[in-house]
This record gives structure tokens, C-alpha cells and sequence, in this order.
């Protein structure tokens, strides 16, 4: 199976995050996001690398046999500094909880933290999201 490096949109900042460091990678727990800019993707990012997927794309995650993923608590907020005619709204979101292995599961975590998705989530996600495909980068080397 190819598996693939993507980088998801990161329209969020630091709000504060739990993580469960019993686990390595750490796996979040909790995370709180600023926003400064809309949500236009459905699997999001975070500086600092906590992952969030929209409710509609979690419910529908929860439908299929992808492997290496759970959900936890997020909330959201404006960033304090946007002015308010910019104000736009946040969309219902769970917290993307990466508990697979990176070339093993469809969902994994590479030491670096970057998000390493299979085929298969691929195709889901993009199939959900055609501008997901934006955030796909090639197959990675030895996988296949």
C-alpha cells in the first residue's frame, strides 16, 4: 500500500493543548485553537501540530474501516485581534486523535509529527474534499 506526507490546512494557532505523553509521538488529549483565518478544509492543523477534523467529517470517519485514529474534546475561538468586520464562524469540530503507526495504519504520526495517511484515508478525504488533494504530497519512498 502507498502511504503519503500531507500537510493539512493550518488555519489555527496555539490555544492551549493536553497531551498524553505516555505515548510516543505524545497523542492529544485536549485542545483549545485560536483562529484567525475561516476553516475551508474539513482535516485541519494546528501550530504545533494537534489535529482537528469538522463533525460532519468525523461522523463519517466513524462509517468506515480506516485504521490509527480517535476523537477528543476542541474548542475553538476568534483570534482577540481580528477586526470585526472580518468575523466569520467557526465550524462544529472534534479534535483528531493520530493512534496509529505511521505505515501501518491508515492514520500514523512520524517522529517529526508530520501526518502520514494511507492510500485509502487519501482517497476517502479527497473523495469528501476535493481541496484536500492540495495538501497530499507524493507517494512517500518505500512505500507501495
Amino acid at each position: 500500500m502507498k502511504y503519503y506526507e500531507t500537510n493539512p490546512e493550518c488555519p489555527a494557532g496555539f490555544g492551549g493543548f493536553v497531551w498524553d505523553d505516555s505515548y510516543v509521538p505524545p497523542r492529544q488529549v485536549s485542545a483549545h485553537l485560536t483562529f484567525a483565518v475561516p476553516v475551508r478544509a474539513e482535516l485541519i492543523t494546528s501550530y504545533g501540530a494537534a489535529f482537528a477534523v469538522t463533525e460532519p467529517l468525523a461522523d463519517a470517519l466513524l462509517e468506515t474501516d480506516l485504521t490509527g485514529f480517535a476523537f477528543s474534546p476542541v474548542s475553538g475561538t476568534l483570534h482577540p485581534d481580528l477586526e470585526e468586520d472580518a468575523l466569520f464562524e467557526l465550524p462544529l469540530l472534534r479534535g483528531l486523535v493520530i493512534t496509529g503507526r505511521a505505515f501501518q495504519d491508515d492514520f500514523g504520526i512520524e517522529q517529526q509529527g508530520l501526518l502520514i495517511l494511507s492510500e485509502r484515508a487519501v482517497r476517502f478525504l479527497d473523495s469528501r474534499d476535493p481541496k484536500f488533494r492540495d495538501c497530499v504530497m507524493e507517494p512517500l519512498a518505500g512505500s507501495g
